[in-house]
Parts: C-alpha cells; structure tokens; sequence
C-alpha cells in the first residue's frame, strides 16, 4: 500500500510539474498593444526573457525527463514521459485558445508540436528513470539536461553575436539573458552530477 501511494503522489508531481510548466509559458506569451507599438519596451524585454526560458527546448524537453525521473521505473517512466510532455503541450495551447490568447489556428500551425509528445515523451521519460541508478548509464543519463541547458543558447543563435543584425533590443537582451541563465543552470546542475559520488557496493 505504501507503494501505492508513492506512485501516486509521483503521478500527481508529474501532472502538477506539467501544468506549472503549461501555465507560466502561457502567461509570459501574452503581450500587450503598448508592447507591440513599441511603447513599453522595458516590459517587453521582461516579458520576452520569461517566454524565452519557460519556452525553452531544455525546460519543455525536462518536464518529459523529469515524468520519468519522478516514477522510476523503467516501463511506467515511458509513459510518465509522454502525459508529462502531452500534458503540458496540450494545457498549453487549449488553455490559450480558451482565454483567448490563442485562436483557433493555435491547432493546426503547431501540429509538430501536437504530436510531439507521441514521438519523443516516451524516450525522454526512459532518460529520467535512468537517471536514477548511480552507474555510468546513469550519469549519462544525468548528465542530458545540463548538457542541453549549455548546447541550446548556441544553436538557436541566443548569444548576442550569433543573433540576427536587424534583430531588436528588447529581443536581443531577452535572448542575452536566457543564454546566461540557461549557461549558468547547466553549468550549476552539471557540476553537482559530476560531483555526486558513485554508491558503493
């Protein structure tokens, strides 16, 4: 029975994790008329800086690994990866269209995004329940999220001179500030894996 309800409480973490995740990118996507004029910059950059770290490749492909992290077991942790990731796609875009931040377009251009969960969830949820063992695998295992956090700002350009000429100041701080950020987490979390010491037999 105590079983049990660890796996519950695991499956309620995963779900709420998922949601959190839903909401806070969905909150920093909504904009305003004075932002778009170009009126309130200053808010602009702030609002974009949010988008961009909770609309980040590493934050939405965590959320799968942490579903598998979560549950442990291998099995279970495949499809812990796919409601994680499902979860947070799908309360993302249907909480938007229902708010009206979104119409009803949100569907049909986000469609690689819609099944995403499907084609990656399971892979990602297998990577957090072999993150849990203290073995090579598994500190390899540990070692993706960090990785991703350090890869990302380089390959979509977020560093300021990886970024486009004519790209605004607001972006270009937001983008600026999210590299740091990530840099600085992945750097953070790589360096406490590392350091973890291996269980002894």
């Amino acid at each position: 029975m105590a079983f049990e309800g660890t796996r519950g409480r695991a499956w309620c973490l995963v779900i709420a994790w998922s949601l959190a995740l839903a909401v806070l990118s969905l909150l920093s996507n909504i904009t305003s008329t004075e932002q778009l004029s170009g009126a309130a910059d200053t808010w602009l950059t702030i609002r974009l800086t949010l988008s961009k770290i909770t609309n980040s490749g590493t934050a939405w492909a965590g959320i799968g690994i942490l579903g598998g992290w979560l549950v442990r077991r291998p099995g279970i942790a495949a499809a812990a990866g796919v409601v994680a990731t499902g979860i947070a796609v799908y309360a993302h875009a249907g909480l938007g269209h229902l708010a009206g931040i979104y119409d009803s377009g949100i569907w049909a251009s986000n469609v690689e995004w819609l099944i995403a969960p499907v084609v990656v969830g399971a892979p990602l949820g297998l990577i957090g329940a072999l993150a849990r063992p203290r073995s090579p695998w598994g500190l390899l295992a540990r070692l993706i999220v960090p990785l991703g956090a350090l890869v990302e700002p380089w390959v979509v350009s977020m560093w300021p001179w990886l970024s486009q000429p004519l790209t605004g100041w607001p972006t270009r701080i937001a983008e600026t500030v999210t590299a740091v950020v990530l840099t600085a987490f992945g750097l953070v979390l790589g360096t406490r894996v590392l350091a973890r010491k291996p269980r002894t037999r």
